[in-house]
């Protein structure tokens, strides 16, 4: 049985029309299930164009323990959760993302895992919808990301997790701005603990999360996690000037001993362009460190609240209702 205690649940949508109503009945239903003293659903529009907005207000309008954030414009998926997470005041905060891949009927196993002393509880899937090169290249990121930093970066999970309120605080105290969720909660340390789960198909709409995210999500957390590329780049030069000592010895050698003039423009070419290539990569690799240290020292705010509807607090002595369709 779940302790009588407080939970917030944080749901960033973006045009999420089409599973939003589903996604909340569930979501309600699990969590009256835990018999909990208060709960709410701290739901982030995170710049909708269709008719998200009106279904959250609907739902907030009818049931007090809804509470809506609207962002100015579209600032992507991890500024909504943490503007989510700075409203939240649960004593345990769950993440859950609206398209009903990830279960909300889990929630009651998640919160048992947590009260039983994990500070941090992951959803880990089981099966995964991905193609089958999607889930190939993020098997091999988690491996590389667990290999070169100093974070024990679990398999198979996502954003779909519980953690309490302190570790919640600690995660809004940490000022950078190219945020990867799980790698900060993770970084953190803490006891983790993990629940399986099979994930579903979308059940409506279309993935946020294309290649060009993805391949973004990726570098924030390469760049930021690891200082290997700029260690990369040094190793790569070692290798060039072993490269150009054996290349130097060997047309002496051919010179002078086996009396043999080293003709052809082919090599030097080759040696200019290796040169140059390495060059530029390496510019590139201190560019992205660069380009970090820069948008860090800005300052500007990592999302903005245009809209509120509901008071922050849970109040666990006033009794509510789920909207019924």
């Amino acid at each position: 049985m779940i302790p009588a205690r407080t939970v917030s649940v944080v749901t960033p949508v973006y045009n999420e029309a089409d599973t939003l109503e589903r996604f909340y009945q569930r979501t309600r239903g699990a969590l009256e299930r835990c018999g909990l003293q208060g709960f709410e659903l701290v739901f982030v529009d995170d710049g909708s164009t269709d008719a998200t907005p009106r279904l959250i207000e609907r739902f907030a309008a009818a049931d007090p323990a809804v509470k809506s954030l609207t962002l100015s414009r579209n600032f992507g998926h991890h500024p909504a959760v943490f503007a989510g997470l700075a409203f939240a005041s649960g004593e345990a905060v769950i993440i859950l993302d609206a398209d009903l891949q990830d279960p909300p009927e889990l929630i009651p196993e998640l919160l048992a895992a947590h009260w039983d002393g994990c500070e941090l509880v992951f959803a880990r899937r089981t099966d995964s919808q991905d193609a089958v090169v999607l889930k190939a290249l993020k098997y091999a990121f988690r491996w590389l990301m667990r290999k070169i930093s100093a974070i024990d970066f679990p398999h198979h999970v996502g954003v779909y997790s519980v953690m309490s309120r302190s570790l919640k605080e600690l995660l809004l105290s940490m000022p950078e701005r190219e945020r990867y969720l799980v790698a900060m909660q993770l970084y953190l340390g803490f006891r983790v603990g993990f629940v399986d789960y099979a994930r579903d198909r979308r059940q409506g709409g279309a993935s946020k999360q294309d290649w060009g995210r993805l391949v973004r999500l990726g570098m924030n957390s390469l760049f930021a996690y690891s200082s290997l590329p700029l260690r990369c780049s040094m190793f790569a030069g070692f290798l060039c000037l072993l490269a150009t000592v054996a290349a130097l010895a060997y047309i002496l050698y051919a010179k002078l001993v086996l009396k043999i003039a080293i003709t052809g423009w082919a090599s030097v070419m080759t040696a200019i362009l290796g040169m140059g290539a390495i060059q530029l990569l390496s510019l590139w690799v201190i560019g992205e460190y660069v380009d970090r240290i820069f948008e860090n020292t800005k300052g500007r705010p990592y999302f903005i609240v245009w809209k509120q509807a509901g008071r922050p607090g849970i109040d666990s002595a006033r009794r509510t209702t789920a909207v019924r369709s």
